[in-house]
């Protein structure tokens, strides 16, 4: 006869925490190895749209991949978003912007059918937020919407403005849609919870978005007539601050003319082969290290020749912090980019203290890395100036 020992429910609820725990930590390791391979696809996609203008069906194809590319990172944004513990680092925007990038994403694959309508007030409504959470946000609860129009078409409509106080901003996303049956609308937002088939929908999409409006410190309502209408209504905390605009994009005008030197440190060889190509692109000279010890070599042998590092962030005995850190003893002006996969405010003064320059997401669009990469030298010039 076998006896088998009762387990408290406090031993439960801490092997369920623990079981979380692990399943979060696999969920990080996947999303990092995910972006370093998006990354690659996305990279040299944009670098061959780039270099192939005039090539008709090979743009129309390598603007199909770059799409694909930016569906799976946001796939992966929605994933993490529930195994993360850092924090998503947020600034003054104004939404107005915010629609406008969404519109013209969603203008390549409205129907015909569908006739979208975006009311933004002509004064700013600022929020203090994250920038590519609030364009999925957006996004997800359009392309929500869409879903529910399917082929018959209808109306989706996007309104922006503020409560009576003027204290809160309301953000109201509409479809003319089936609706949502009453018995399923209060499950809307549960994580993993989805009606549509398979292969349709991971459940994901509203989820985030609750938890993207929560972290926000703002509500949201959803309100459904069935065959008429569903309506997704946010309000979000208003800031009265005026956003700080972003830095022009660079033109070739604006790069150094004896062209700059930049040492490019990374333990993947797809990362380091894309990288080299970009940053000729760009009009730098490029020298490439297989890791950080590599890296610190060369700046030890050539402390003056190099004018910026550009370092992976998780890397194999060394990481791309602490080589920044090393490399911040021998020549603190020597401007350092990190490239990372995560995006944590609460080390992004911490990494500034190592002498992290610039810090640019994983995956990246050129642009981005042209604009680090011009910011970083200019503020180094600035310095020795």
């Amino acid at each position: 006869m076998s006896t088998h020992a009762s387990q408290s429910p406090d031993e439960t609820e801490s092997m369920t925490d623990e079981k979380l725990l692990i399943l979060g930590k696999l969920a990080r390791g996947i999303a990092h190895d995910l972006k370093n391979l998006l990354a690659g696809v996305q990279g040299n996609t944009e670098l061959a749209l780039r270099e192939y203008k005039n090539e008709r069906l090979a743009r129309k194809a390598m603007a199909n991949v770059m799409l694909a590319a930016r569906s799976a990172h946001e796939l992966i944004e929605q994933i993490s978003a529930y195994s993360r513990h850092d924090n998503i680092p947020h600034k003054v925007l104004d939404l107005r912007e915010i629609l406008a990038f969404t519109e013209r994403l969603l203008e390549g694959f409205v129907s015909p059918a569908v006739t979208l309508k975006v009311h933004v007030p002509d004064e700013p409504v600022c929020v203090l937020a994250n920038a590519s959470q609030m364009q999925q946000l957006v996004m997800n609860l359009c392309q929500n919407g869409l879903q529910a129009l399917g082929d018959k078409g209808g109306s989706l409509s996007v309104r922006l403005g503020t409560d009576a106080s003027g204290e809160r901003a309301c953000l109201e996303v509409s479809d003319t849609g089936p609706g949502i049956a009453a018995n399923i609308l209060p499950r809307i937002f549960d994580p993993y919870f989805t009606t549509k088939e398979l292969g349709l929908g991971t459940g994901l999409g509203l989820a985030v978005v609750h938890k993207i409006v929560q972290d926000c410190g703002g509500t949201i309502e959803a309100t459904s007539t069935p065959g008429r209408k569903t309506t997704f209504a946010i309000e979000l905390p208003r800031s009265h601050e005026t956003p700080v605009p972003e830095a022009p994009m660079p033109t070739p005008e604006d790069y150094p003319q004896d062209k700059k030197a930049i040492l490019l440190v990374d333990d993947e060889p797809i990362m380091r082969g894309l990288g080299m190509d970009i940053l000729h692109s760009l009009g730098y000279r490029v020298s490439v290290a297989e890791n950080g010890s590599e890296a610190l070599e060369m700046v030890k042998r050539h402390p003056d020749y190099f004018d910026l590092v550009l370092s992976d962030s998780k890397m194999p005995e060394m990481s791309g912090p602490e080589l920044a850190e090393q490399l911040y003893a021998i020549r603190p002006t020597l401007p350092f980019i990190l490239v990372t996969a995560f995006n944590d405010a609460g080390t992004e003064a911490k990494l500034k203290e190592f002498g992290v320059t610039e810090i640019v997401q994983k995956p990246f669009l050129i642009e981005s890395l042209a604009r680090a990469l011009n910011n970083a030298l200019g503020a180094a010039n600035k310095t020795a100036g």
